[in-house]
């Protein structure tokens, strides 16, 4: 099989898909060391800005809900991109599958054709 090359658009876009997840994972991580954080509530500083980006979104989302959030947004990209090109792989794989049986089909009548008519 011929090998299909990665174009920009789906490179830029594993890329996109790549930064989003690696986000969505840093916000987890730092909602889970403001949670664990060995030190008073209030002498917490993510803690506290957990609790400031709460009240700044209005939706009750701390730092682990809105990573798990982001991660999903990310991985969603990639699932996408990655059945686009299994889309496209599969056009050009049925597309010289075609051309094979056509030239077989057209090789077979050549030798059809060739053979005297016995009478």
């Amino acid at each position: 099989m011929k090998k299909i090359k990665l174009t920009v658009t789906e490179l830029v876009m594993y890329l996109v898909a790549s930064l989003i997840t690696i986000a969505g994972l840093t916000l987890i991580i730092i909602g889970l060391v403001a949670e664990n954080y060995p030190a008073l509530p209030s002498d917490n500083p993510l803690l506290e800005s957990e609790k400031s980006l709460e009240a700044f979104l209005g939706l009750g989302l701390n730092y682990r809900n809105l990573g798990l959030i982001v991660l999903m947004v990310g991985a969603f990209i990639a699932f996408v991109t990655l059945l686009v090109r299994a889309r496209s792989i599969d056009k050009v794989q049925e597309k010289t599958q075609r051309r094979k049986q056509r030239l077989q089909n057209f090789a077979a009548d050549e030798a059809h054709a060739e053979k005297p008519l016995e009478e």
